[in-house]
């Protein structure tokens, strides 16, 4: 039976629909409730799948044979990219992940210890014992082996994703406050070009605010004090600020804080301490950074995104391999907790066939 001949029942289409446009309003609900996660950008592989197969019956019910071939070789190019950059992906973090090994947490060690250490394992196992092993345990070890590589450029793929679609969506020009993240001073008492490209984008879209809404928001300068510096991050960031004309009165300064979380955690104090609605704010950091200190300030309560500040091109590569890999350790746990899973259901499969 060929394609013209193919029976589709009309509620098989209506049903596809349905899938896909549930699909579709999840993704908008979650993005909504947290566009930082992750996990919302595992989504939007099933809905375009959901988009082409609705797509590929509704022609078939149609009769419309040649729409239906181009959305299924639509499909293949969207599967066969995505595996391409997933492939090119895992290279560029081997390489990077071997540069800067010494500089990761012991958690992110061992997870990337053990994903490459069971990949070596299946590969030398069904290279160099090929002649012995039976048919089955060479499945079993081609099946896990391939598991972990796919789960593996699933997770970069999302990552990607995310990171795209968070950098796309422009925040609204309504602000109550403008949270700017502090980073290394040059001579110990002045803003670096990284931190005074993170000043200046605060600046501009607070002046921006103001003159197309006639409201300044509060810039909430945000960065202790280094061992190698002698006054803290925000008050140069201050000092910046005032220098190029920002109404004095509308900055607000946090002092204590030595990280990114801390930035999130000691800003929303100071926030509530001012009466400040925290659902009503942005915070500014470099393009890079955004992700993850997004994540920082939900973990802190702060349901507000984030715009990034100018960032040198060269930099960004070993800057978001970075970002990766510490969002990769951050759901170690989870890693772990899948990885033995596949393993698992891998030899789970192999006794139901014996």
């Amino acid at each position: 039976m060929n394609a013209s001949q193919l029976y589709i029942p009309f509620e098989w289409v209506i049903l596809a629909w349905l899938i896909t446009i549930g699909i579709g309003l999840g993704i908008v609900i979650l993005y909504k409730h947290q566009p930082i996660s992750l996990f919302n950008s595992m989504f939007l592989i099933p809905l375009i799948a959901s988009v082409l197969v609705s797509s590929s019956l509704l022609a078939l019910k149609f009769q419309l044979i040649l729409v239906a071939i181009i959305l299924k070789d639509l499909g293949l190019i969207i599967i066969s990219c995505l595996i391409f950059i997933g492939i090119i992906l895992t290279i560029l973090l081997i390489i990077q992940t071997i540069f800067i090994w010494r500089q990761q947490t012991k958690a992110l060690r061992y997870i990337l210890l053990l994903l490459i250490g069971l990949i070596a394992v299946m590969t030398v196992v069904t290279s160099v014992f090929s002649n012995i092993l039976s048919v089955k345990l060479k499945t079993l070890f081609t099946d896990v082996e391939l598991s972990l590589f796919l789960y593996f450029i699933s997770w970069l793929v999302c990552f990607m994703t995310a990171f795209i679609v968070y950098r796309v969506v422009k925040p609204s020009l309504d602000k109550d406050y403008i949270l700017i993240l502090g980073a290394g001073l040059s001579d110990g008492i002045f803003v670096s070009p990284i931190l005074q490209h993170r000043v200046q984008k605060g600046l501009d879209f607070a002046q921006t605010q103001f003159n197309q809404t006639g409201k300044y928001p509060y810039v909430i300068m945000s960065g202790g004090q280094g061992t190698d510096e002698t006054l803290p991050e925000a008050v140069a960031m201050a000092n910046y600020a005032r220098k190029v004309g920002f109404p004095p009165e509308y900055i607000l300064l946090e002092t204590a804080s030595r990280n990114t979380f801390e930035n999130m955690q000691f800003s929303k104090q100071i926030l509530q301490a001012h009466g400040l609605d925290i659902k009503k704010g942005i915070f500014v950091t470099s393009g890079y950074h955004v992700f993850r200190a997004s994540v920082y300030a939900h973990d802190n309560g702060l349901k507000i995104n984030g715009i990034g500040s100018k960032t040198r091109h060269h930099f960004w590569y070993d800057a978001l391999i970075r970002e990766y890999l510490a969002i990769l350790a951050r759901y170690y746990r989870l890693h772990l907790l899948v990885l033995l899973i596949l393993v698992l259901l891998s030899l789970v499969s192999m006794f139901v066939k014996l």
